[in-house]
């Protein structure tokens, strides 16, 4: 049984709160002094962004070791059996958006949450030693299991209705009065809860830049994993979470809608739902040498569904001869798009100048590399497909354009322009250039 529509939007806006959580409760941090005109302080770090298309550099070079391997000799592609149950593991007969929320703030998960934010606020105490009795941190109790739901409910409740600051929220102005938030928790309680929430002791040393964010990762992706098989095919791409404060692998590319911020590499389902993630945190990943960063990425989203005959669908950024034949030998099929640029390509399809329809192709193995010229030359690997051309038939209703007429006042001046125009007062409709002709068309009249 799949998923409703209704409850995929639920769980991927709960992907994009409970990152929108981790981001809040790092980057806030209140003054000691409850006076609420004070302004906010936030520390930040240096920034060292990096660019999309730093590829490992064994796959963005060429490469003619293998060119003697690649034939016109067709070969059908390998059979991959899928039999996996597509579908939600759970009980789905009492299915509601409650149980999605339960499912992923578990008992166990909420214990940690409050294990971690006590401890850290006792810890936090500690260090101040003296605290004056204006002081809002004076006024801190430890959080139960209940109001951390209650917190939680009220930062994902924050998402679909945004305000200019969290103060907002509790404002008594008539232009922000919503009661739903004070009729939970008081302000000053959410932004102490704020202050403090942690997901890992801060005293335990650690390497990993994303060692605060683990937790909850590590808990999203099991979830998913236990409760959801994706259907065959699935696809891998990366994502973009605005982020313009400083960061040290803070990425910046253009051609995305947010620009700056943190990249996600995720894995998705056909249907749009997300079943893993992981977030890029520069240049200190640990890679294998030997097949590079972006197929690094590849194998580690794919770990779970690696030899059951899944179809994985990916752009030019993680393609390459070298990661299609390791997934050929899990069992597991590639389609997308190559760079030409990339490691073990074929020279003569790479280099084959062609005109517009044609197409090449060769094949190494069970991968095949095919260049098609439309505008221009697109290069694509697969090791799933036979190689054939498919006519394509468009679907949608062609634009009915006006036929164009010679402009009366331009013929006249013996300057051969035609126009769509025509004036619609004048009994013969003349055709008219919009501005200049029409108005000594009618000076002259």
């Amino acid at each position: 049984m799949k998923w409703s529509i209704t409850q995929i939007s639920v769980i991927q806006n709960l992907t994009r709160c409970l990152m929108r959580m981790i981001t809040i409760s790092s980057d806030y941090e209140p003054s000691d002094n409850s006076s609420d005109s004070e302004d906010m302080v936030v520390s930040e770090c240096e920034v060292d962004p990096e660019p999309e298309d730093n590829n490992d550099d064994s796959q963005t070079t060429t490469s003619n070791a293998n060119d003697d391997l690649w034939t016109e000799i067709q070969q059908n592609p390998e059979l991959f059996i899928f039999q996996e149950n597509i579908g939600v593991k759970l009980d789905t007969a009492n299915f509601t958006v409650h149980t999605l929320v339960d499912l992923f703030f578990s008992d166990e998960f909420l214990a940690i949450l409050v294990e971690q934010t006590n401890l850290y606020a006792a810890q936090e105490m500690e260090k101040r030693k003296v605290i004056k009795k204006n002081n809002r941190l004076s006024q801190w109790k430890d959080v139960s299991a209940a109001e951390m739901k209650v917190f939680i409910g009220l930062l994902l409740q924050m998402g679909p209705c945004t305000f200019p600051s969290i103060e907002h929220y509790w404002s008594t102005n008539k232009l922000y009065n919503v009661n739903f938030w004070c009729s939970h928790m008081s302000r000053n309680r959410f932004q102490l809860i704020l202050r403090y929430f942690h997901l890992v002791d801060n005293s335990i040393p650690s390497a990993d830049r994303l060692y605060k964010l683990r937790p909850i990762l590590n808990h999203f992706n099991h979830v998913m994993r236990e409760s959801y098989v994706p259907d065959r095919n699935i696809c891998i791409d990366e994502s973009m979470m605005l982020w313009r404060g400083r960061l040290l692998f803070r990425q910046y590319i253009k051609n995305k809608k947010h620009k700056y911020g943190i990249k996600l590499y995720e894995l998705c389902e056909s249907n749009g739902l997300v079943m893993k993630i992981k977030i890029y945190s520069g240049k200190c990943e640990e890679t294998d040498n030997k097949v590079g960063h972006t197929a690094d990425v590849v194998l580690h989203l794919l770990e779970d569904y690696l030899d059951k005959g899944y179809a994985v669908y990916m752009d030019n950024f993680y393609n390459s001869v070298t990661l299609t034949k390791l997934l050929t030998t899990r069992k597991t099929y590639v389609c997308g798009t190559l760079r030409s640029n990339r490691k073990g390509n074929s020279r003569d399809v790479v280099n084959r100048k062609l005109k517009k329809g044609e197409c090449i192709w060769q094949q190494n193995g069970p991968v095949t590399v095919c260049k098609w010229k439309d505008k221009r030359d697109v290069l694509s690997i697969s090791n799933m497909h036979a190689v054939e051309m498919v006519e394509r038939v468009c679907h949608l209703p062609k634009k009915k354009e006006r036929p164009t007429k010679p402009c009366r006042i331009c013929t006249q001046a013996k300057k051969r322009r035609e126009t769509r125009y025509f004036c619609p007062v004048c009994k013969e409709k003349p055709a008219l250039c919009v501005e200049n002709c029409f108005k000594n068309l009618h000076k002259k009249q």
